[in-house]
């Protein structure tokens, strides 16, 4: 049974703490990007495009979560202007529309774990270090219902992969 020692910090504000979003230029990401601001956090809102982040009050950093130089560059920047990072979500994805396993494109695979399950993973090793400087840093991976089911045999393999793999 958990105890109270178990259960994590819930915050009323987040006033002085930064946080990193990647995907943050359309649905769920930038729901969680606007929500995390006004909560009070300096939101930085990763993504390939910054030209998408239209939030005056947040940091577009450009974050394509394949592309190990743009994490290391987006990390180092936030260390540069904010000097500390509390909060990283990993929301970056991709959805290929494939219908079975039989029918899909190995390229397409390739891409959709390198988003979804390597981006998430890259962006946390290199955000690491800021984050243990302080107590509290959190990770939160957002995956999907679909990362639940296993079954191979429904659409959406590469997606399901991914999602299970990130869960």
């Amino acid at each position: 049974m958990a105890d109270a020692r178990d259960r994590p910090a819930v915050y009323d504000s987040l006033d002085g703490q930064v946080a990193l979003v990647t995907g943050a230029t359309r649905g769920i990401g930038a729901a969680i990007a606007a929500e995390l601001t006004a909560l009070g956090a300096t939101v930085y809102a990763g993504a390939r495009n910054t030209d998408g982040v239209t939030a005056a009050d947040q940091r577009a950093v450009r974050l394509d979560v394949t592309e190990e130089s743009e994490i290391a560059a987006a990390v180092d920047r936030i260390d540069a202007e904010a000097g500390r990072l509390d909060i990283v979500v990993n929301n970056a994805g991709i959805f290929p529309r494939e219908s079975t396993l039989a029918e899909m494109d190995l390229g397409a695979f390739d891409r959709t774990m390198a988003v979804n399950l390597r981006g998430p993973a890259a962006v946390t090793k290199h955000a690491l270090s800021l984050l243990l400087d302080r107590p509290g840093g959190r990770v939160v991976n957002v995956s999907s219902d679909l990362g639940q089911q296993a079954t191979l045999g429904g659409s959406y393999p590469a997606y399901r992969l991914s999602k299970i793999a990130l869960g």
